[in-house]
C-alpha cells in the first residue's frame, strides 16, 4: 500500500540543514547504485532501474543548491518550482498498463506491488527510478522535496495542484512521484483553518478521474471531513473501488468511526463479496478477512 510508513512532520518548512543531510545520504547511496546501474538496461518509462548516462552526483548537488535557496526564500519560491514545466518523460503515460488503468478505473501496478517502506523514496532520490536523464532526475527529486515542504507549510496551492492533476488521464510518472512524496510526510498536524479552506477541494478529489488522487484524498478524509455521516459516505463509496488498497483504508476508517452506519457499510461490502466454498475469490481475500474482523469488533462494541 502506498504510504506504508509515515514520517511525522512539523507544520513548518524543513531547514536547509536537513536538506543538506538528506542529500549527503543520497550521494552516499547513489554512488553505489550508479555503479550498479551501469550494468542494467531499462525498459519503459516507469522501469525501476535506469542506465545512467549522466553524473547523478553533480545533478543532485545542483538541485541541492536550488532547493536550499528556495527554502530560504519561502513558500512562494517552492510553489514556483512545483508549477515549473516538467520533462515530457514524466508526463507520458505509464508504460505496460492495462486499459482499466488508462481509463482511471484501476491504480497503476506501482501501487499493487509490495515493497519495503521507504524504498520508493530512495529509488527516486538515487535516480534508480525516473532518472533516465539529467532533466528527468532533476525534476523528480525537485518534486520529491518540494511537495512535502509545501505540505508541511499547509500550502493551498499544493492542494490546487493535486486537484488539477486529478483531472488528467492516463496516470503518469509524475503522479507516482507525487504519491511517494506525500507518503513521506503527514498532514495530520495541519490547522483547522487549512482543512476548512481546502475541504471542498479534497471532496472534489475523492471523485477525481485519476485514481492516484482519489486514493490520496481518501487518506485525508479523517482530517478534512468534519461531518461524520459524509465521512462514512466517502468510505462506503471507496469500498466499491476496483483496488483493495481503497477498501483497506475504508474498512480501517469505518471501524475507527464506529456506529450503526459504519457496520451497515462493512456488512454490505461483505455481502457483495462472499468467500466461495472452493476458497477462490476474485481479489485479495485479506481485505475480506479484515472486514469480517472489523465488523465483529464493531458488533461486540455496540
Amino acid at each position: 500500500m502506498f504510504s506504508t510508513t509515515l514520517i511525522r512532520a512539523s507544520p513548518v518548512i524543513v531547514s536547509p540543514f536537513k536538506i543538506r543531510r538528506a542529500f549527503a545520504y543520497r550521494l552516499f547511496v547513489g554512488f553505489g547504485l550508479t555503479l550498479i546501474s551501469c550494468f542494467i538496461s531499462a525498459d519503459g518509462a516507469d522501469s525501476p532501474i535506469r542506465l545512467a548516462t549522466y553524473d547523478t552526483n553533480v545533478t543532485a548537488l545542483q538541485v541541492h543548491h536550488e532547493l536550499t535557496n528556495a527554502v530560504a526564500k519561502g513558500k512562494g519560491e517552492l510553489t514556483r518550482i512545483l508549477l515549473s514545466r516538467l520533462p515530457q518523460s514524466l508526463e507520458a503515460p505509464l508504460s505496460l498498463e492495462n486499459s482499466d488503468v488508462r481509463k482511471g478505473k484501476s491504480l497503476p501496478a506501482f501501487f499493487l506491488d509490495p515493497r519495503f517502506p521507504g524504498r520508493d523514496f530512495e529509488n527516486v532520490m538515487t535516480g534508480a527510478r525516473y532518472g533516465r536523464g539529467a532533466d528527468e532526475f532533476r525534476a523528480s527529486i525537485r518534486l520529491l522535496f518540494v511537495i512535502p515542504q509545501l505540505a508541511n507549510a499547509q500550502s493551498v496551492e499544493l492542494v490546487d495542484w493535486l486537484v488539477t492533476r486529478g483531472k488528467r488521464l492516463p496516470p503518469t510518472p509524475t503522479d507516482v512521484i507525487a504519491s511517494i512524496a506525500l507518503g513521506s510526510c503527514s498532514l495530520d498536524r495541519a490547522s483547522n483553518d487549512f482543512w476548512n479552506a481546502t475541504a471542498p477541494k479534497w471532496r472534489r478529489m475523492l471523485s477525481a478521474k485519476n485514481p492516484v488522487y482519489r486514493l490520496i484524498a481518501l487518506q485525508q478524509v479523517r482530517y478534512f471531513e468534519k461531518d461524520q455521516n459524509k465521512a462514512v459516505d466517502s468510505y462506503t463509496r471507496a469500498l466499491q473501488e476496483k483496488n483493495t488498497i481503497f477498501q483497506f483504508v475504508a474498512v480501517q476508517e469505518l471501524e475507527r468511526i464506529g456506529g450503526s452506519e459504519a457496520r451497515v457499510a462493512i456488512k454490505k461490502f461483505l455481502d457483495r463479496n462472499p468467500i466461495p466454498d472452493d476458497g477462490t475469490l476474485g481479489f485479495d481475500i485479506d481485505v475480506v478477512v479484515a472486514a469480517n474482523e472489523a465488523l465483529s469488533r464493531l458488533s461486540q462494541g455496540k
